[in-house]
């Protein structure tokens, strides 16, 4: 690639790739993100990390698995993670396990408004 990783803020966009390199691909960017954090550590420095659709990450066993480790790893690391997507059943119905921890009532909460029902 001809981008700078080194830069302050960097955006990774996997959409164009075709069926067969997406898996490799999703791999490639999470460790490229895991090794940048690994780095801020060293330095002593915060990482933010967002992920849009991140349904499309789920979808995939390996990359699934290697985001579920890392969620769970960064935190120690001085890293935060967003994930973001339109829909939460996207993401409930391939990430049971990596949100079994979280609050139950803040999740309901965001399927009603998306469903319109708010209390």
């Amino acid at each position: 690639t001809n981008v700078d990783t080194n830069n302050r803020i960097v955006c990774y966009d996997i959409h164009e790739l075709g069926k067969q390199l997406k898996p490799i691909g999703m791999l490639v960017v999470l460790d490229a993100i895991y090794n940048r954090i690994s780095r801020n550590r060293e330095l002593k420095r915060n990482t933010w990390i967002y992920i849009d659709e991140i349904y499309l990450l789920f979808a995939n066993d390996y990359s699934s698995n290697f985001l579920f480790e890392l969620w769970k790893r960064v935190r120690k690391c001085g890293a935060y993670c967003t994930g973001i997507s339109q829909n939460l059943e996207d993401i409930e119905r391939d990430s049971l396990p990596m949100w079994a921890k979280q609050k139950l009532a803040e999740i309901e909460k965001n399927r009603k408004k998306d469903r319109g029902v708010e209390r």
